[in-house]
């Protein structure tokens, strides 16, 4: 069974000080050496509430990223069984 984060000893002190370091490290992280954007482009996509329910589309979309590499896999897995 996976332990809860709360349960893990130490997982939640951070300290003001050290949340803002990270979070600086990140940003610096966020632009190349060079200054410019970085490669990979994030996903981005705000929530949209259709009336009833809201629509994640970022969850959509990493639900068509599995999907896609399931499908790879699979046709590799294929291609293997073919050759033998």
């Amino acid at each position: 069974k996976r332990r809860a984060e709360r349960d893990l000893p130490g997982a939640l002190d951070v300290k003001e000080e050290e949340e803002e370091e990270v979070v600086e490290a990140a940003a610096d992280t966020d632009e190349g050496d060079d200054g410019a954007a970085p490669a990979v482009e994030p996903f981005e996509c705000p929530f949209e509430e259709d009336g009833e329910t809201v629509r994640d589309c970022q969850l959509e979309r990493a639900v068509e990223i599995l999907t896609d590499a399931t499908a790879y896999r699979q046709l590799l897995a294929d291609a293997g069984v073919a050759r033998q």
